[in-house]
């Protein structure tokens, strides 16, 4: 069990509590029901966000674009969405829509995957010229990532074929043979090992630079925000306590088969054996946005004529704003050190 210093309790109790001043505020969140939503599942079930006199609903409205068009029209009050350009392109729209925290950094475990009979023939990166490459989306978080190790073999996007291709059917493609390679994330690269559709290549963790990697961030209609403050900092305060038990889920503290149990119910993996074994991805426990790989993320934007300009941090999102909220947790101690890199 995590202990907390008396001084933390008694700070977080009193915060937490302001709310209760009259009936719970709702809010609703956007969310994929993918792994990359523990902290919302966490923060529910374990009732901090009901501590925090929120009443949370969760819910998938069915694409990420109908999610920002929610978000940005304040039928959502906030959305999980991992970095794509039609973020960037919302504030250039100046929507009422911030980023506030991150939520999946690196390491995040996401693999190249290959058709299997091209396992012992693409062994670096430039064996993928004249390849066809399965993607998501133009200006996907994916697509930033395939670039970097494409450009490690001295390759860029006009040097393979490019098949865009929804990710939950990209196994399906890279077993028949219509694409030779493509990013997945867990628990669709675990399933189409599992399946033989694909072979595990390449770890991108091993390549992208700058670290840490900025994968998937928590949006929030500011609009709502200006008029819900003290709603709107429990709402963060409480998804970090969430982010924080994750982390020692993570590291396998004793939580881990509770937070397992959450996953299962909340995410589109319902078998909780196969949650344990698959590889998770790693989050910040403060929440924070990493400048060097915000920049970096632009600049491919920038350069893939995705985007039209670079924007400062401040345009994104106040930059201090959750940092502050981060420290009324205290510092992160792990109560079991794994050895594992991330998620601390």
């Amino acid at each position: 069990m995590r202990f907390y210093p008396a001084a933390i309790v008694v700070t977080l109790l009193s915060f937490l509590t302001t709310a209760f001043a009259g009936e719970p505020t709702k809010i609703v969140v956007g969310n994929i029901p993918s792994l990359t939503g523990a902290p919302l599942y966490i923060a529910k079930e374990k009732g901090y966000y009901t501590a925090a006199g929120l009443d949370v609903g969760i819910e998938y409205p069915g694409s990420l674009s109908d999610m920002m068009a929610m978000l940005s029209t304040n039928r959502l009050q906030a959305m999980g969405a991992g970095f794509s350009a039609a973020f960037f392109n919302l504030i250039e729209k100046k929507l009422p829509v911030t980023m506030v925290m991150s939520r999946a950094v690196s390491p995040t475990n996401h693999y190249i995957m290959l058709r299997p009979g091209l396992k012992d023939v693409i062994k670096k990166p430039e064996d993928l010229r004249g390849r066809v490459i399965g993607l998501d989306a133009r200006g996907s978080g994916i697509m930033y990532e395939v670039d970097k190790v494409l450009a490690l073999g001295g390759l860029a996007f006009n040097d393979v074929e490019i098949k865009y291709i929804p990710l939950t059917q990209t196994p399906i493609a890279l077993g028949s043979g219509a694409i030779d390679a493509a990013m997945l994330v867990s628990p669709i690269q675990d399933a189409a090992e599992e399946k033989k559709l694909a072979v595990r290549w390449l770890n991108t963790d091993t390549i992208v630079q700058p670290q840490p990697m900025l994968s998937s961030i928590l949006l929030m209609n500011t609009d709502w925000i200006a008029k819900n403050k003290s709603a709107a900092e429990n709402f963060v305060l409480a998804t970090l306590r969430g982010v924080r038990d994750y982390c020692n889920a993570y590291h396998h503290g004793a939580n881990r088969a509770e937070v397992i149990d959450y996953l299962a119910k909340y995410s589109d993996l319902k078998d909780p054996k196969a949650i344990d074994q698959i590889e998770w991805g790693s989050m910040d426990v403060d929440g924070r946005v990493f400048e060097e790989s915000l920049a970096d993320i632009q600049d491919f934007y920038i350069r893939n004529k995705l985007i039209a300009r670079k924007f400062t941090r401040e345009e994104l999102g106040p930059p201090d704003w959750v940092a502050g909220l981060a420290a009324k947790l205290g510092p992160f101690t792990l109560e079991h050190d794994d050895g594992r890199p991330g998620c601390r």
